[in-house]
């Protein structure tokens, strides 16, 4: 058995090791019967036994088209898969992850190295920086106006720290 430390804040709860070491971090959640799990910490885990992912309550909430997609894969395809599941988490939701799989597969190749190539560029292109609308401008071209700083306060202000007036 391991002892643990639980900080509980007003908005979350966290899971620390004997030197006080994060193991996990859930959003608190007010009121009677509530339940949340933050899988990402886990696929990790749950990717170096992938023949026990169907038992797992993280399997239930994946979108069906993970589902399908980690039910063809052997044991070695499902590990990667998972590794790449979880680096699309770090930084994009189940959503985008749904989205990216379903255009990795429209190209007809589910190796998971296939996959991760376009999924990493779905979601690339999916974060690129979109081009600034500019409203109220005929020409297209943003008018901004002349600032010009008044540099005589910074000198007044200046004088005034060094005791020069």
């Amino acid at each position: 058995m391991t002892q643990v430390y639980i900080e509980v804040t007003s908005d979350s709860v966290t899971v620390m090791d004997k030197e006080y070491k994060k193991i996990a971090s859930h959003n608190r959640l007010y009121g009677h019967g509530q339940e949340s799990m933050e899988w990402l910490p886990y696929i990790d885990l749950i990717s170096k036994r992938p023949a026990a992912l169907k038992y797992t309550a993280f399997y239930s909430q994946l979108p069906e088209i993970w589902k399908d997609y980690l039910e063809e894969l052997d044991s070695k395809e499902k590990r990667n898969a998972l590794l790449l599941l979880h680096s699309i988490l770090e930084k994009n939701d189940i959503a985008h992850a749904a989205d990216a799989l379903k255009t990795a597969l429209t190209s007809g190749r589910k190796d998971t190295q296939s996959v991760t190539a376009a999924c990493r560029t779905a979601l690339a292109y999916d974060n690129a920086p979109r081009p600034m609308e500019i409203h109220g401008s005929t020409s297209g071209t943003l008018i901004t106006p002349a600032m010009l700083p008044d540099m005589g306060k910074y000198d007044a202000l200046i004088k005034q720290r060094l005791g020069y007036e």
